[in-house]
């Protein structure tokens, strides 16, 4: 006889929460990016819950080479690319001063009129297709990761852009979560900040040390390489669903 097992893997904790507990229990095992969620989703009556982040694909997320054309669409000293919200117009206009490119879906439609971030948002509303996500990485001197729920009051959770952006050898600044340090050498593959304010001096910094930028970006893909790519993370999977089926689970 064939036994068949459910699993899902969910992309949206902990801003989606609320949904995802309600179906989480369907499941014979089911994988979380949020860590911190994990006795919650237990107490809800979920079994087999595990936490399990994304990774990278190496055929995609690498670093390359640009045209002249491309160097000038794609080259800025700061990036960001991702979807518009609120909180990261925020903290985005407040370093409208450097030499930022914004892309993604929402945020020519949303970005307040009279801002300053306007004009450092480019392409078109549907956002980047991942080929150019890979030119504009590969061109930034430093690629912002904001978590849509930064300035929260939650400091766990991570998303894919932590991985991607590490697999492309970009240098990266993320805000702070608890998860990072387990899956990165902060200080040494990417760097953290916990506020607006420690962004900036990091971003100050990091703008005029361009061999250590250089050299914690070249360690970052050699750790998303070697222990974040999807292959890794389908082995864990298998791993620990084999796991299970040998428990009796």
């Amino acid at each position: 006889s064939c036994q068949l097992i459910a699993m899902n893997w969910w992309p949206d904790d902990p801003y989606d929460f609320e949904f995802s507990k309600g179906i989480a229990s369907c499941y014979d095992y089911y994988f979380t990016n949020d860590s911190a969620l994990i006795d919650d989703y237990l107490a809800a009556g979920t079994k087999n819950v595990h936490f399990l982040p994304f990774g990278c694909n190496p055929e995609i997320h690498r670093n390359v080479s640009l045209t002249g054309e491309e160097e000038t669409t794609y080259r800025s000293d700061l990036c960001f690319v991702g979807q518009w919200s609120p909180v990261r117009e925020e903290v985005l206009e407040g370093l409208s001063d450097f030499k930022l490119k914004v892309w993604g879906p929402g945020w020519k439609k949303r970005v307040r009129r009279g801002s300053k971030l306007r004009e450092k948002v480019r392409g078109t509303d549907d956002g980047l297709g991942g080929k150019e996500m890979v030119k504009a990485y590969s061109a930034a001197k430093i690629v912002l990761n904001i978590h849509l729920w930064f300035k929260s009051g939650r400091e766990d959770g991570v998303n894919m852009r932590l991985f991607e952006a590490a697999g492309c050898r970009a240098f990266q600044l993320s805000d702070w979560k608890k998860e990072i340090p387990t899956l990165f050498r902060v200080g040494e593959e990417m760097a953290c900040y916990k506020d607006v304010e420690e962004l900036r001096e990091l971003i100050e910094h990091y703008l005029a040390e361009e061999e250590e930028r250089k050299t914690m970006a070249r360690k970052g893909q050699e750790k998303a390489y070697s222990e974040h790519t999807y292959l890794h993370r389908m082995q864990q999977i298998m791993e620990i669903v084999e796991g299970g089926m040998s428990r009796g689970r």
